[in-house]
């Protein structure tokens, strides 16, 4: 999921009948709502990007034992 250098928000799409989990371990995204059962939409958010690199993170949905891994990638702020 790219976005910007600025903050920013997009919707992620879980469909399902499970309980599910959204796992992330960088401090500048965050997820609402991070866990809940069956199809939602849920906010990926984040924060505005100031350092002088793209940066990159992983986001996981887990279903249990399963897990979906997600790529964010946010521009520069010199871009």
């Amino acid at each position: 999921m790219p976005y910007s250098s600025q903050e920013d928000s997009q919707l992620l799409s879980i469909t399902g009948n499970q309980n599910w989990t959204i796992e992330i371990e960088e401090s500048w995204i965050t997820a609402n709502p991070v866990s809940g059962s069956g199809n939602a939409q849920i906010t990926l958010t984040v924060k505005a990007n100031s350092l002088d690199e793209t940066r990159a993170a992983l986001i996981r949905v887990r279903f249990g034992a399963i897990a979906q891994i997600i790529t964010v990638n946010q521009s520069c702020s010199l871009n």
